[in-house]
């Protein structure tokens, strides 16, 4: 509750319509207990101003918990094909050139550090997949399929791939589902809290 009315949105797909949904909500100053944003900051141009928001709108000790992404703590054996290193890259280019950061994972601490926050914690949660039956998920790989056919046009329409290279990137992606390899990602968590006096 925030000056009683309940604050709070779900985004189940971020796109720019959401962005702007997202940056239209405003609450009082120091009213919200718990602030929670699921990769969302490395879509935005601006996550530092963002935790800002946060920060002004969580009351003194209310907590902020942010879960988001970093790229490039991922490792694969035996590595992926070098089409789908392409792929990811690409990806990143692109996020990028919209204004976000795939990378975000390394910096919140200082982000947060910067916003303000006090009694801040940054945990690292692996998610391995081991061969073809443990960690593998139906419904996380037609999600990635899902997500690489809605960016194609973006990706090559902004010179990052070729429509050949994004075909062969994908049948690569599919053939990798079916691997026995060992694939570890990382999700980021870090909390911190708003000062309190």
């Amino acid at each position: 509750m925030c000056n009683g009315l309940k604050v709070g949105c779900a985004v189940t797909q971020f796109d720019e319509e959401t962005l702007v949904v997202l940056q239209s909500i405003r609450c009082a100053s120091d009213c919200i207990m718990l602030v929670v944003s699921v990769v969302i900051l490395q879509h935005l141009a601006d996550p530092l101003g963002a935790l800002r928001e946060m920060r002004r709108g969580a009351r003194p000790g209310g907590r902020i918990a942010i879960f988001d992404v970093d790229d490039e703590a991922s490792v694969c054996d035996p590595p992926e094909p070098e089409s789908v290193v392409a792929l990811h890259d690409a990806i990143r280019k692109l996020q990028v050139q919209r204004g976000g950061n795939r990378r975000i994972g390394r910096d919140l601490y200082r982000l947060m550090r910067e916003a303000g926050l006090v009694h801040i914690q940054v945990i690292v949660i692996p998610r391995v997949r081991l061969g073809v039956q443990n960690g593998r998920s139906a419904a996380a790989e037609a999600y990635q399929l899902e997500r690489l056919v809605r960016e194609r046009d973006a990706l090559i329409g902004s010179g990052l791939m070729t429509a050949a290279e994004f075909e062969a990137a994908v049948v690569a992606t599919k053939r990798g589902f079916a691997e026995d390899r060992f694939d570890m990602t990382a999700e980021f968590v870090a909390t911190g809290y708003a000062p309190v006096g």
